[in-house]
């Protein structure tokens, strides 16, 4: 059988992989902030589904008909409150990864 000699001193023609790394970090964040904005859109659903059965099962006792009530639900923030809801658990996330990274080692020194 006849198998062409390779060259052990030429580089290889496959690619390295580990150098074409994918945003990990940036789907950790993402994912951080998409449980962020959950919590206060589930705390509203509910307000609103509490709302709404209320109007619906609510009868008048003179006439029968629905009772509707006009709520207005809001709910104050601060400006900063609402801007440290966001920036302490991302920078905590942002420091273990960074530490993470760095004492596992970058892949391109190992």
């Amino acid at each position: 059988m006849n198998r062409p000699e390779t060259n052990p001193y030429s580089p290889t023609s496959t690619s390295n992989l580990s150098a074409v790394s994918s945003p990990r970090w940036l789907r950790r964040f993402t994912i951080l902030n998409l449980s962020l904005l959950a919590v206060p859109g589930i705390v509203l659903l509910v307000l609103y589904i509490v709302n709404a059965s209320s109007n619906y099962w609510e009868t008048d006792p003179a006439s029968g008909d629905p009772v509707t009530y006009q709520h207005f639900v809001g709910i104050d923030v601060a400006p900063m409150a609402a801007a440290l809801y966001f920036v302490v658990p991302n920078a905590i996330l942002a420091v273990a990864l960074s530490v993470w990274y760095y004492r596992m080692g970058s892949p391109d020194h190992n």
